[in-house]
């Protein structure tokens, strides 16, 4: 008897909005569960099971920056508060891409939204987008065709070593920062439940930004200590320390600017002097400062 061989989980391709979805390197499809229903008999010791209406879970994806079409305008929308609903198709194929089964999803709704942390010390470390999403249907979708893509290959990743910070609050020296944590974006979502529809209607009610977050070497360590302290210590603080300023993502020469992150009306919200200190550790000191932010943006500047 012939085995039937399997087929694994590399090969898959997605569709935004009827248009190719770019390098996806992870997506996690949404779950399709009922809610489960106890009913306590008095007269029976077994307590009843019944499910109730259906639920659709959450999708979740991760994309290089770089060749990513239409989930970069998605990026962008969030980061401007102002999003559409979307559709999105997800197949997967065998080894030689032929399309093995598929999922529609239908009346997507962004969830949340993060990002790579910039580390000077991981030289390997690829920065991603980071992409929630709600799902308003779906449909399970049969194999057949084979994956088409018509990307490029002109535009290569961005790699997360290579950053240079341009004018940071404080006086603080670019060259000491080390690392940097980029805002998160969260969605606050209503929901509208009608009788006549199994599953409910999502939209966006608001939007929470989570600070950004810069580590730096001993070299910025005084620069970075006073601000602080004239800022949350002294309490002197005032609009001109909320300041714009923005990180330059480098190509692999250090020289020619490939994208950059601008950080909208930011200022120091906690000071930490130094990491947790250990005897026979080999860590270097460091400091961090979380900062509050109001908006940021990433501007690709490769070539297409």
């Amino acid at each position: 008897m012939a085995i039937s061989r399997g087929y694994n989980v590399t090969n898959f391709h997605a569709v935004v909005n009827g248009m190719n979805g770019g390098y996806l390197t992870q997506f996690g499809p949404p779950t399709y569960e009922g809610d489960a229903i106890k009913q306590a008999l008095g007269p029976d010791g077994v307590t009843k099971m019944m499910v109730g209406k259906p639920k659709i879970g959450d999708a979740k994806c991760s994309y290089n920056i770089s060749e990513a079409g239409p989930l970069i305008d998605l990026m962008n929308q969030i980061l401007k508060k102002n999003v559409t609903h979307f559709d999105a198709y997800v197949a997967l194929g065998n080894q030689d891409y032929k399309i093995q089964r598929a999922i529609s999803m239908l009346g997507c709704l962004p969830k949340e939204l993060g990002f790579s942390k910039l580390e000077s010390k991981d030289g390997k470390k690829l920065f991603e987008v980071n992409l929630t999403f709600a799902v308003e249907d779906m449909k399970y979708e049969k194999g057949g065709d084979a994956i088409k893509s018509n990307l490029s290959n002109k535009a290569k990743s961005w790699l997360c070593a290579h950053f240079h910070p341009v004018g940071i609050f404080g006086g603080i020296p670019p060259q000491s920062i080390t690392a940097i944590d980029l805002c998160k974006y969260t969605a606050k979502i209503s929901e509208e439940h009608t009788g006549m529809l199994r599953q409910p209607t999502r939209q966006a009610a608001a939007w929470e930004v989570a600070g950004h977050k810069i580590e730096g070497q001993p070299s910025g360590f005084e620069a970075a200590k006073d601000h602080v302290v004239k800022c949350l210590y002294d309490g002197e603080i005032n609009e001109g320390d909320f300041v714009d300023w923005s990180v330059n993502i480098m190509a692999p020469n250090n020289k020619d600017i490939i994208g950059e992150v601008v950080f909208i009306q930011s200022a120091p919200q906690k000071f930490t002097w130094a990491p947790e200190l250990k005897g026979g550790g080999d860590g270097m000191a460091t400091w961090t400062i979380d900062c509050i932010t109001e908006e940021m943006r990433i501007e690709p500047k490769h070539k297409a």
